[in-house]
């Protein structure tokens, strides 16, 4: 029985979209479960039988070792293959958030380590071709109605396409929610002139280096792991009724308070931003590295993947290189352009 995660949804929106059915998908930062039962023994090219005798008859996991021969996605998207403990073929994709869903190819080959064993092990293969796998994330027109909530849509590219307007974006409640924060959980407010695709997707991971730093404060984690970076300045809100919260950017466990003005008639914060990043919402204050006028997230992927594409800029880092470059060129004329 596959233990994979079936993503057949039916993407359900309050506004008319065009969706995008779901394959079975290995989603980039994510894992993908192959079960050994969809093995089958290599007898000669081209020429497959059932792993009938496999599983449970003896085989042991140790004695293969996994050849790689995936085309798509190609090798550099993938951080390891390896078996668990429950009979798959396990596949760490990387967190490349801009990968537009594709169907995989290619060939996963179990190899015996020992060509001398008596009886000889079988060679096991998994043709990934035509298998009905995908990897990448499903591409969702949203330039119809750029009023929803992402939330319905999954984990997936949202594409703006050619839409002229500004998009109302909000994401439903989240779990670990400490019970101080209201539904919608997030909201942004942009202008999204010929944006294009943006992956979009949030999550409620936990940084244990905070928690663990501040064992008496009640923490919520709002994430955007691929650090969504618009064209435009929007307006960022996190609901809540508690008008005495704190609300920090985690860079790499580093806090940057984020000057975020509390309206009570809305009960929200709410503050200017371009990227959206990872948040840190507390009932008490922490420490923080610099306090500033608005939160600027940097376009960092730790997980080793692509992010996307920070068209915005930092003030201060390029009144920083006006200085430095004009104290090196004695008697020169600098033009620093704006991005």
């Amino acid at each position: 029985m596959r233990k994979l995660i079936a993503c057949l949804l039916a993407v359900v929106l309050a506004a008319t979209c065009m969706v995008t059915a779901f394959a079975t998908a290995g989603l980039p930062g994510d894992t993908l479960e192959i079960p050994l039962s969809d093995f089958v023994v290599r007898v000669s090219a081209g020429v497959y039988d059932p792993a009938r005798d496999f599983i449970g008859e003896g085989a042991v996991i140790g004695d293969y070792t996994i050849s790689n021969g995936i085309t798509v996605p190609s090798k550099s998207a993938i951080e390891w293959i390896k078996f668990d403990d429950n009979d798959n073929v396990v596949i760490k994709f990387k967190a490349i958030y801009n990968a537009k869903e594709r169907d995989m190819k290619g060939v996963i080959t179990l190899k015996p380590k020992s060509a001398t064993s008596n009886p000889v092990k079988p060679t096991f293969e998994f043709n990934l071709t035509g298998s009905g796998y995908t990897y990448g994330f499903a591409v969702v027109d949203v330039s119809g109605d750029l009023v929803f909530n992402y939330t319905n849509l999954g984990s997936i590219l949202a594409d703006f396409g050619d839409a002229i307007g500004t998009a109302q974006i909000s994401w439903g409640n989240i779990p670990n929610n400490n019970a101080f924060l209201n539904d919608p959980t997030f909201y942004f407010e942009v202008k999204v002139n010929n944006q294009g695709r943006m992956h979009l997707d949030y999550n409620a991971n936990v940084d244990k280096r905070i928690l663990n730093a501040y064992p008496d404060a009640d923490i919520t984690f709002i994430n955007f792991p691929a650090y969504p970076s618009f064209d435009y300045t929007g307006t960022a809100k996190i609901f809540s009724d508690d008008p005495n919260l704190f609300i920090y950017e985690n860079r790499d466990g580093v806090l940057y308070r984020v000057n975020a003005t509390y309206d009570a008639d809305e009960e929200s914060y709410f503050w200017k931003t371009r990227t959206l990043g990872k948040y840190v919402i507390s009932d008490q204050k922490l420490t923080s590295r610099t306090t500033g006028a608005s939160s600027t997230t940097t376009n960092t992927n730790t997980s080793g993947g692509v992010a996307n594409p920070n068209t915005g800029a930092n003030d201060m880092v390029n009144v920083a290189a006006a200085l430095l470059l004009t104290s090196l060129m004695a008697g020169g004329a600098l033009i620093l352009k704006k991005r």
